[in-house]
């Protein structure tokens, strides 16, 4: 989405949110179901690809118009669906080519790198090792409150897990391209900002929490890799037991930051 006026980046900012989301809630609405594929392995091939396309081409008309309705007001919009049994997702895009316009993931790069430090843990089908309280409460944080001084945590862990910064890049490239995604990972890396400082300074498991981190924020994507990720959690694509606690996060309401002054 790029600058424009402040009520259509709003507008654009739901469209965009609320296309990636129903990915999700368009199919079963749990990880692993195999509803709509395993009604496509009954029947003839030529039947489901057919209904498939005419499906395809009523979202993908749907998309459209809400994606032209959003860049009216201003600035531009692309828009993603991708129901369960899809191999590829449907996108609409405000300029030509939109599709394939790299964009910042900010506070979206939340998930993916939950998703990678679940793996690192062992995670998947079943449950790997135990999240500790300390992660678990960065994640909460990260997840439900957007909060980047608990993200910064989450990625410290990834670091550690991993072996390091260029380990970790590669373990959220692996997210993605588990998904079908081919994404650009940030190769900016920082110390904490000074309002992190004394929340880090409380953690005990890491022997460094001080020690600078990838900023994966800035780590681009195109709309329809954002999609892929949230098609894959509903899928079930990394483990049942990765989608199911991914999920429980992103369904609780989104709380207000406790890193910033209420006002």
């Amino acid at each position: 989405m790029r600058p424009g006026p402040s009520r259509a980046a709003a507008a654009l900012l739901v469209l965009v949110v609320i296309a990636a989301v129903a990915g999700y809630v368009y199919g079963s609405g749990r990880a692993g179901s195999s509803g709509a594929s395993s009604r496509a392995r009954v029947e003839p091939h030529a039947r489901s690809a057919s209904r498939e396309a005419a499906q395809r081409a009523r979202l993908a008309a749907a998309l459209q118009r809400g994606v032209d309705a959003a860049a009216a007001l201003g600035g531009t919009a692309e828009a993603a669906i991708m129901p369960d049994g899809w191999r590829k997702p449907a996108i609409a895009s405000s300029e030509t080519r939109g599709e394939s316009r790299f964009m910042r993931m900010w506070s979206m790069s939340k998930v993916a790198t939950m998703v990678a430090v679940l793996r690192g843990l062992g995670w998947g089908q079943r449950p790997g090792r135990p999240i500790s309280p300390e992660l678990d409460r960065a994640l909460h944080g990260a997840i439900t409150r957007s909060e980047n001084c608990r993200q910064r945590r989450v990625v410290l862990e990834l670091q550690r897990l991993s072996g390091g910064t260029g380990a970790a890049r590669d373990a959220l490239r692996s997210v993605f391209r588990a998904a079908g995604g081919d994404v650009r990972v940030g190769t900016q890396i920082a110390p904490p900002e000074a309002n992190c400082v004394d929340y880090l300074n409380t953690h005990t498991e890491l022997t460094e929490p001080l020690a600078p981190a990838l900023l994966l924020g800035t780590s681009t994507w195109r709309v329809g890799d954002a999609v892929r990720l949230v098609h894959a959690l509903s899928i079930g694509t990394y483990g049942a037991a990765i989608s199911h606690r991914v999920l429980e996060l992103m369904r609780l309401p989104k709380l207000p930051s406790r890193e910033v002054p209420a006002g």
